[in-house]
């Protein structure tokens, strides 16, 4: 693997970190099996339970044998904690390509502010 770049259990950790994090995945909300995500993005299976077992270490999903993977309560308790978060996205988008002025048309599609100035 090239230094820099991130293992595909990583990026499916990380993408489901993030929506938990910012409420997409709802708290209790029963995740998709191992087998049904692996097929939804065209992975090994392997890959995806590597990606659960990241998140249950770090505590943002609970497994429970027979039931399934569920979401646990988003981790971020405090503006910091959310001010990090939103920082290190930034850095992954600026890291990728995206410009200061496309980031600024962004934020203001989606606080909803007029992008002519």
């Amino acid at each position: 693997m090239q230094e820099g770049r991130k293992s595909v259990c990583t990026n499916i950790a990380d993408r489901m970190r993030r929506d938990i994090e910012l409420g997409i995945v709802a708290d209790g909300e029963k995740l998709p099996s191992c087998r049904e995500l692996a097929l939804k993005l065209g992975v090994n299976p392997n890959t995806v339970q590597k990606a659960y077992s990241i998140l249950e270490k770090e505590g943002f999903i609970e497994v429970i044998p027979q039931k399934g993977a569920y979401a646990r309560k988003s981790p971020l308790n405090s503006a910091d904690d959310i001010e990090k978060l939103a920082l290190d996205q930034l850095a992954a988008l600026k890291q990728a390509g995206l410009t200061l002025d496309q980031l600024k048309k962004a934020a203001h599609k989606i606080y909803g502010e007029n992008t002519d100035d």
